[in-house]
Parts: C-alpha cells; sequence; structure tokens
C-alpha cells in the first residue's frame, strides 16, 4: 500500500530566517528558501510527495544544518508558493528543476543533497546525472524500485485522494499520477557513486 503525507501542522515558522526567492523557468516559476554566506559546501533540502519546504522547517532541520553550512529549500511546482508547471510530473522532469534551482545558487559549489520519500528519487537522478557537482547525498526514508510495488489500482486510489485534497491541477496529484513510471524510470538508473562526507565535521 502506497501512503503520502500532506503536512497541515501549525507551528511557529521560523521562514524568515531563510530568504524568498522567485526562479522563473519561463514555463513557470518557483519559490525558493535559502540561507546563504557562501560556506564551502550548499545544502539542498527535497522533499517528499505531499510536502513543501516547510516541513523541513517543522522539523528544525534546516535551522540545525543553517549553523554548519549554506542552507536552500524550494517548494515544487503546484506546492506552496510554486506555481504549476507543465506536465508530465515524472522524475526528469523534477530533477530538471531541481538543477535550474540549485544553478542559480551554487556559485560553482558542490551540492549536499537531502532527499525525503519522493524526493529521494529526485536526489538520486540528480546525483547520477551531476556527479562532480555532487558532494554528498543522504536518503530519508527514500522510495526506490522496489517500493511495494504499486499496482495501477493503487496509483489511481492515490490519486482520487489527491485530487480531492488539492485538485486535479496540484503538485502532488501531477506527481502521484506518474508513481509507477517514475519507479520503473528509477530501475534503469545506474547504481549512485558512494559518497564519503561527515556532515556534522568540525
Amino acid at each position: 500500500m502506497l501512503a503520502f503525507v500532506v503536512s497541515c501542522k501549525k507551528k511557529n515558522d521560523p521562514s524568515p530566517l531563510f530568504a524568498e526567492t522567485k526562479i522563473d523557468l519561463t514555463t513557470h516559476k518557483l519559490t525558493s528558501f535559502s540561507a546563504i554566506t557562501n560556506t564551502k559546501y550548499l545544502v539542498v533540502f527535497e522533499s517528499g510527495l505531499g510536502n513543501d519546504h516547510k516541513v523541513w522547517i517543522e522539523k528544525d532541520v534546516a535551522s540545525e544544518i543553517n549553523g554548519k553550512f549554506d542552507v536552500l529549500m524550494y517548494d515544487r511546482a503546484g506546492y506552496g508558493k510554486s506555481e504549476n508547471g507543465p506536465t508530465p510530473r515524472n522524475i526528469e522532469r523534477l530533477r530538471s528543476e531541481l538543477e535550474r534551482v540549485i544553478d542559480k545558487f551554487s556559485n560553482g559549489r558542490k551540492v549536499i543533497l537531502i532527499g525525503h520519500s519522493l524526493g529521494g528519487l529526485i536526489i538520486r537522478d540528480y546525483a547520477v546525472k551531476n556527479p562532480l557537482k555532487t558532494a554528498a547525498i543522504l536518503f530519508v526514508d527514500p522510495s526506490h524500485e522496489f517500493y511495494n510495488r504499486p499496482s495501477q489500482t493503487d496509483e489511481d486510489m492515490l490519486y482520487e485522494t489527491a485530487k480531492n485534497a488539492g485538485g486535479a491541477n496540484s503538485g502532488v496529484a501531477l506527481e502521484v499520477r506518474e508513481f509507477i513510471e517514475d519507479l520503473q524510470y528509477a530501475s534503469q538508473l545506474p547504481d549512485v557513486v558512494h559518497f564519503r562526507f561527515t556532515l556534522f565535521a568540525g
């Protein structure tokens, strides 16, 4: 059985710590949230299915890392403050949009990628396509090609749930519609290079 989480938790939001920036991708605009002081590495967060950037703030992950490294979060198309983007909302498109977001802030630096759930597939594709730009990757309960082997019926049920919650053009609904194809795509990716990196090294 597949599941995704739509976060509705209300908390004192320390978002002002992070500068909000609109990124124009020509077809649509994404909204990023960053704290940049030009540290050696840029830590980039990729949220899971159904979550925007706030999940990293609510869990205090972004603020903890911000003490050591520059931090970049963003809302994928159809989430939070980002506009809807063109379809299909599959891993290849999501990875290409992540590349555009990173290029806006990396300034030639390597990135440390942290991805949760569906975000794990996105950062994995990024690392495979951009090995020289990637310092490290951290998966948090990631989706993968052996993930529950969902049937079309499973995907259809998830899609109806997502559509009822946020509408047919919401980011989560459009991403759910590509889930089986995304897992098939992931099964053809080469292994990710093993990066060695201590995130909180002094």
